[in-house]
């Protein structure tokens, strides 16, 4: 168990660097308080609470804490923040499919994740039972929560003639410009795709795993800490996702 880890640990029977948590996030207080007394970085998987409260006694920890939001590594992701960096006046769909509203704390917040990390500082100014507007200093976002719907979870930003989708979101599909094609006695319109780029899902590591590992050597090394692995940025992904559901 992890309390016997500690105590081996602590008795000086095992020689560690760091410390890996993860597992269910209602264990994570108990853990992290037992952990952070070992005086050891961490990394801890997401989402570490349920509830924004529960972040308030790591406040003294945050040089000691590593948050494991790994699809802000993924490749198409950190493309399409490059691609939008100094845009403005961009358009954003959101579209979260999740099981339920339990899911969405532990699973979509990764959903969040993204739109903060592509997006900054994000407010919301209107929501009703399943649609959510929210807005930052470069977008106005639409986030559609349906729960056990058929759709994939998606991100579609648009900006002039360009348009990208990520669906899901290990894919990124880049469109500019529609095509015109008669069929029959009918002209239809269809987007042209002008570039894709995948996630590499035949790797030995899920996809943004492999970055992740590089920053945390970093981390262990300079103790610099991106503000996408932090602990305030974990706590402002629960508390956007309580204003969601309050």
């Amino acid at each position: 168990s992890w309390k016997d880890a500690i105590k081996a640990i602590e008795g000086k029977k095992v020689k560690i660097d760091f410390i890996l948590i993860s597992g269910k996030y209602s264990f994570n207080k108990k853990i992290l308080k037992a952990c952070l007394q070992l005086n050891k970085k961490i990394l801890i998987e997401k989402p570490i609470f349920g509830e924004s409260k529960s972040f308030n006694f790591l406040k003294k920890y945050k040089k000691k804490i590593f948050v494991g939001y790994n699809r802000t590594k993924f490749d198409n992701v950190i493309y399409l923040k490059n691609k939008l960096k100094g845009q403005k006046k961009l358009n954003c769909i959101v579209k979260i499919p999740e099981k339920n509203k339990k899911y969405f704390f532990l699973n979509s917040c990764h959903m969040i994740s993204i739109i903060k990390y592509l997006f900054g500082n994000i407010k919301i100014i209107f929501k009703s039972s399943n649609c959510i507007i929210a807005s930052s200093r470069s977008a106005l976002i639409n986030i559609l929560i349906n729960f056990s719907n058929s759709d994939n979870f998606s991100i579609e930003v648009f900006h002039g003639k360009m348009r990208y989708l990520l669906s899901p979101i290990e894919n990124l599909k880049i469109y500019n410009k529609t095509e015109s094609k008669k069929i029959g006695i009918n002209r239809v319109y269809i987007p042209k795709v002008y570039k894709v780029k995948n996630e590499n899902l035949k790797s030995k590591l899920k996809p943004g795993f492999h970055r992740q590992t590089k920053d945390f050597k970093k981390f262990l090394k300079t103790g610099k800490i991106q503000n996408e692995n932090s602990i305030d940025f974990a706590k402002e992904i629960i508390s956007f996702s309580e204003r969601i559901f309050t």
